[in-house]
């Protein structure tokens, strides 16, 4: 009976690992995130942050990512008058970055950082809202963005 209630606690305590790691946003250090664009100038996420900013995590590979993303592309005029920036951070490799973005608005900026998981994240699309450089918000999976009223309620 002892073997069953261990072998209880360490499967416990495993889920838990794998929950906490793989569904829950991490808070992010934008001061220590290097970033570079697709010129290969890096600076901090911190700096280019504005007031009102959402970070998007993805991979090229990422079925859900891209849904995001496409879902960003299509709605992204109803967005452009509420002063929000977007950013779209990805670890793939730099020719993978440039293809991503040449079919996008150009307000929404395209970066790469050596990796994701340096970071925290382990489950993508993952996005990061900012107010004042400050972290309000954070969700796990592909954000519908047609939906604009539940996402400017994070700002306010």
């Amino acid at each position: 009976m002892k073997k069953n209630y261990t072998l209880f606690v360490v499967l416990a305590a495993v889920a838990a690992f794998y929950f906490w790691r793989y569904r829950t946003a991490p808070s992010i250090d934008t001061s220590t995130v290097i970033v570079a664009d697709a010129s290969g100038n890096s600076t901090t996420l911190q700096s280019l942050l504005s007031d009102s900013s959402i970070v998007i995590c993805y991979a090229s590979w990422c079925g859900p990512c891209l849904k995001e993303i496409r879902s960003l592309k299509t709605h992204f005029e109803s967005y452009r008058e509420t002063g929000i920036r977007f950013y779209c951070i990805t670890d793939d490799a730099p020719d993978k970055i440039e293809v991503m973005p040449a079919n996008m608005p150009s307000d929404i900026t395209f970066l790469h950082t050596t990796s994701l998981k340096e970071m925290g994240i382990y489950t993508i699309p993952a996005s990061f809202f900012f107010l004042n450089n400050q972290l309000i918000e954070k969700r796990l999976d592909a954000i519908d963005w047609q939906d604009k009223t539940s996402i400017l309620e994070s700002f306010k």
